[in-house]
């Protein structure tokens, strides 16, 4: 009854009488309730027998297939993040730097050494030979009794001892090639990888932290498909497994795991539906066993962490259903009204199993989902013998009475029946077959159609108007796009900020700032006592030198053994014999003694010289300076004191001053009907449409607007599970050095655009009878009532009478979608507001309408036209190109995917587009005789005289009592002036948000009042 008084109201054939209480009339109103009650006519609906899906419903959680914490594998002093905050990474992308010098230096430590190892091989395999040789010339002199028996004893000893040397020095060089490739990988480990493509979050640590393994740089978590956790009642398990197992070859049951649904934090359900991947081995104490689930999200809108609804079918079965509206309930038992072939009715107890959202096609051809309730009988009881008992062969021939209106009056009849003595006669009911479409009742239809035929005729020229022109003040109605602020609560902190400390151990020699005081990349900040390590670092040049000097003999005395093996070998050429043989062996074998020891020198210098460089880096550890620009805070340790790289307290905080940044939270509802505008503005590329689109307010402390906005420049990867938000981030100018890290701020932003609202003044609604309502004037200043929906509080620039442009609170005004609906079918005389749609347009159904819709000849060119080439028919499988274009939209269905397309949010949308109206809202404001939106005029002053001048026209049946018209004039708005700190200068006075430069962009900023309970 409400819709159809919607209905009557907008179109004007309504009376109303103060204070403003509204009655649906046409005049006659006692004698048509009259007439109504001498007629029991109720409406009906047959029993319906469909199979039906039963579904369980369980709350879940989102996260990625794969969920990792970074963390280093190394410690270190973190020197570059190479990736923007909740950005989509590829596996192997490098994200972190970790300060390489010290791997540099082990690594080079660690190759010296392998070198020496190598060198002392040489030497050992040259002692080795020359101990063979030995061997076997006593062998040859010992059989001459030249040499004795203990000589070539000796000497086999010495073999022995000789090849223990060289198998010492191959263990050594493995030793040392582990040692090496151990610093190599440490010094790998210090660029830190993606491990797999994902979303990566905002990062843990900042440049110049000290980080190790149990440090958290940041997380990544793989973007599609999504993990999808919920855990089902033990007592759902056994159905499940039941209707959706299937035997395997080996006898054992396989489940065949059945697609499920999510529906989201926003009640809406996600186009895509997921499988069930695992279950638990077990139930757990508390009844309840896990369940692991797969869902695809290549669109990247699912986040982990988000709240869902999980939706698995359970069981098909048939059903016997009928309408929500049969369903009667006497003292909690539940009993349904049939209507027997004598038109008598009988109440029949029934057990209601369940609902249901059941498409019905009516005989008229009128197509809609309705909520059916499934019904078996009472004490198990058959239903099918008591529709025979009322001379029914089928459940389908059953008539139910359905009549939300006059259902009590079936069931008084019934019972009236039943009490009735011997041979009285019972009363019978008139029956009609119920329609689910949307249509006013016989009485308010008739006074919709006489408004109608009267507004098409000229006005009673005769008429004359029963009340003054009472004054009222009026503003224009507004119809644009505007922009829903929210408000959150933030921090403040420098986009770089760490905290300074030593990488050397040692005692504080030297503060070079003042405390709080701004300094520049590669200042110095502290200095430590540098002497111990300029002593190790002159000590290793010494020693690097003496290496030096010692390679230079080791490679004189190769160079002159070299030299007496050559002039030993040349006599022999000539005059064999005349050097002794030992003689050769022995200046050979000096040759190689003398080269091993080179090598061992020039090894020991590799390992000298990395001891320099790392007594170097020693050295400039000495020396502290500032990663980046910004301000540092209060020093922690004073000039003298015992610092180290392990100390709990930093030496101080350096964080960066300009731009700032703020760290907000928005809950999960929102940031899932946000989040694809905040992905596109954390890419950092703004749109050259709408620069400001990314735009936010920060509000301090003391309720001051910051002169500067912010930037939208990264969301989180994922919604935290412990408290239902999304972290984003943003950045604010700086420049003044206003801001400070650590400030508690709230910011304002604009992340939601309501298109083509209608606005109207916040003093213009008033309320009757719990209804919301409007008065506009007609073009001839006659009043017009229309009832609304009120949304959200608004500011916008507006320009008032004076021609003067000021921000002013707005009211959002929304249409009922019923009202709307009626109206849409009354002007288009169809009989469903698909019928329209599609009427309109000259299809069959919504395919054909896509299709027309998208000037494609097939399914097949338009799959090809979305994906921007042509496709193989391995896309479709069987030839199914319809369900191919669906799954490229990522749409259930082709309704779904051209009321989206068309930013429509149903039929009546739709309608009103192709009717040539930007909204709605204009067919109505039309039936008022409002034919140019632009010109609409809305009673912000006397509406209670308006409402009175609209009710003597509803009795009057003309317009003949007129308003005058006054524009409203808007009022000044007052100013708002930021704090000021004995540091800061003084900021201008500033108006409050949006300011007079948001009035130029094409959808204004709005603050939303009741969205700022939308806070973390």
């Amino acid at each position: 009854m409400k819709r159809h008084l919607l209905t009557a109201l907008a179109l004007g054939t309504c009376c109303a009488t103060l204070p403003l209480a509204l009655t649906a009339c046409d005049g006659k109103g006692s004698d048509a309730s009259t007439q109504q009650a001498e007629a029991p006519k109720v409406k009906t609906f047959p029993i319906q027998q469909r199979e039906v899906t039963d579904y369980g419903e369980w709350f879940g959680y989102l996260k990625g297939q794969k969920d990792t914490d970074i963390r280093p594998r190394v410690t270190g002093f973190l020197v570059s993040q190479d990736y923007k905050d909740g950005t989509y990474v590829k596996e192997g992308d490098v994200l972190f730097r970790i300060d390489p010098a010290l791997f540099e230096a082990e690594l080079a430590r660690a190759q010296g050494n392998l070198k020496a190892a190598e060198a002392n091989l040489s030497s050992a395999e040259a002692s080795r030979d020359k101990a063979q040789l030995d061997v076997r010339r006593y062998e040859k002199l010992v059989r001459s009794s030249a040499v004795s028996e203990k000589d070539l004893a000796d000497a086999r000893q010495n073999l022995k001892a000789a090849i223990a040397a060289v198998d010492a020095a191959k263990a050594s060089i493995n030793q040392s090639e582990a040692a090496v490739a151990q610093a190599q990988i440490n010094l790998d480990y210090t660029v830190v990888h993606a491990p797999y493509d994902g979303i990566i979050g905002t990062a843990q640590a900042s440049q110049g932290e000290l980080v190790g393994p149990s440090s958290r740089l940041a997380n990544i978590t793989s973007a599609d498909p999504m993990r999808v956790d919920f855990s089902i009642n033990s007592d759902m398990l056994i159905p499940a497994l039941r209707n959706h197992s299937k035997p395997a070859a080996d006898g054992s049951l396989h489940f065949d795991s059945p697609p499920f649904e999510i529906v989201t934090e926003d009640g809406n359900t996600y186009p895509l539906k997921g499988t069930i991947k695992a279950m638990e081995s077990k139930v757990a104490d508390s009844g309840l066993i896990d369940l692991e689930g797969e869902i695809p999200n290549p669109e990247r809108k699912l986040r982990g962490g988000m709240p869902v609804r999980v939706r698995v079918p359970l069981n098909t079965h048939e059903a016997l259903l009928v309408p929500q509206a049969a369903i009667r309930t006497v003292l909690r038992n539940s009993f349904i009204i049939i209507v027997d072939k004598q038109h008598l009715p009988h109440m029949l107890p029934v057990t209601v199993q369940g609902s249901y959202d059941i498409p019905v096609t009516e005989q008229d051809g009128y197509h809609s989902t309705q909520k059916f309730v499934a019904v078996g009988g009472y004490n198990n009881a058959s239903l099918a013998d008591s529709f025979r008992r009322y001379g029914y062969e089928k459940a389908t021939e059953v008539p139910v009475v359905a009549d939300a209106d006059n259902g009590v009056r079936a069931q008084n009849i019934s019972s009236a029946n039943s009490r009735l003595a011997e041979g009285q006669t019972p009363e019978t009911l008139s029956t009609e077959m119920l329609s689910f479409r949307p249509q006013l009742n016989p009485a308010l239809q008739k006074a919709a159609d006489k408004a109608t035929a009267q507004q098409k005729q000229q006005e009673n020229s005769n008429a004359k108007p029963t009340m003054p022109p009472f004054p009222v003040k009026v503003a224009p109605l507004l119809c644009q796009d505007v922009q829903i602020r929210d408000e959150w609560f933030g921090t403040l902190r420098g986009v770089e900020e760490t905290d300074i400390r030593p990488h050397v151990s040692g005692f504080l020699h030297t503060q070079n700032f003042k405390d709080g005081s701004l300094v520049k990349k590669g200042d110095v900040l502290f200095t430590i006592d540098p002497a111990p390590y300029k002593a190790a670092r002159d000590e290793a040049e010494a020693n690097l030198q003496a290496a030096r000097a010692a390679r230079e003999q080791a490679r004189a005395r190769l160079d002159m053994s070299e030299q007496d093996l050559a002039r030993y070998r040349k006599v022999n050429a000539t005059s064999p014999g005349a050097v002794a043989d030992k003689t050769v062996t022995d200046a050979a074998t000096a040759v190689q003694t003398n080269r091993a020891a080179l090598l061992k020198a020039e090894a020991t210098i590799s390992q000298l010289e990395a001891a320099l460089q790392l007594a170097e880096i020693n050295l400039g550890y000495t020396t502290i300076t500032a990663p980046f620009d910004g301000r540092v805070g209060i020093r922690k340790a004073s000039i003298g004191d015992l610092v180290s790289p392990q100390d709990k307290n930093p030496l101080v905080t350096l964080s960066s001053v300009d731009p700032m940044r703020v760290d907000f939270n928005i809950n999960a509802k929102l940031a899932l009907t946000g989040l694809s505008k905040i992905s596109e503005l954390g890419t950092g590329q703004r749109k050259a449409a709408n620069p400001g689109a990314d735009s936010f307010d920060v509000v301090l402390e003391d309720g001051s607007v910051y002169p500067e906005k912010g930037h939208i420049v990264s969301a989180d990867n994922a919604i935290s599970t412990t408290m239902g938000t999304l972290k984003v981030v943003g950045h604010v100018d700086n420049k003044s050095g206003f801001l400070r890290s650590g400030m508690p701020v709230r910011v304002r932003a604009s992340i939601r655009t309501q298109r083509n609202a209608i606005l109207v003044p916040v003093r213009a609604p008033l309320t009757a009878n719990g209804m919301d309502l409007v008065v506009l004037l007609r073009p001839d200043n006659a009043p017009a009532m229309l009832p609304i929906v009120k949304g959200s509080v608004v500011y916008l620039p507006v320009t008032g009478p004076d021609g003067q442009s000021s921000v002013q609170p707005m009211q959002i005004v929304n249409f009922d979608r019923n009202m709307l609906a009626s109206i849409a079918l009354a002007i288009t005389k169809a009989q469903s507001l698909e019928e329209a749609v599609l009427g309109a347009a000259g299809v069959k159904d919504w395919g054909e309408l896509l299709l027309k819709r998208s000037e494609c000849a097939d399914f097949r060119a338009l799959a090809e036209k979305m994906a921007g080439k042509p496709l193989p028919d391995a896309a479709a499988p069987n030839g199914d190109w319809a369900a191919c274009v669906l799954g490229l939209a990522h749409a259930p269905d082709f309704r779904t995917l051209i009321l989206r397309e068309a930013h429509a949010e149903d039929e009546v949308d739709l309608i009103a587009q192709a009717k040539g109206f930007r909204t709605p809202a204009e067919m109505i404001l039309q039936a008022q005789g409002i034919t140019n939106m632009a010109e609409a005029r809305v009673v912000v002053e006397g509406s209670l005289m308006a409402a009175q001048s609209f009710a003597k026209n509803q009795e009057a049946g003309n317009h003949a009592n007129k308003l005058t018209p006054i524009p409203f004039q808007y009022s000044v708005p007052q100013t708002v002036v930021p704090s000021v700190t004995a540091e800061a200068a003084p900021v201008e006075a500033t108006p409050p948000p949006p300011t007079e430069e948001e009035a130029n962009t094409p959808a204004a900023p709005a603050e939303a009042e009741g969205e700022r309970n939308n806070r973390n």
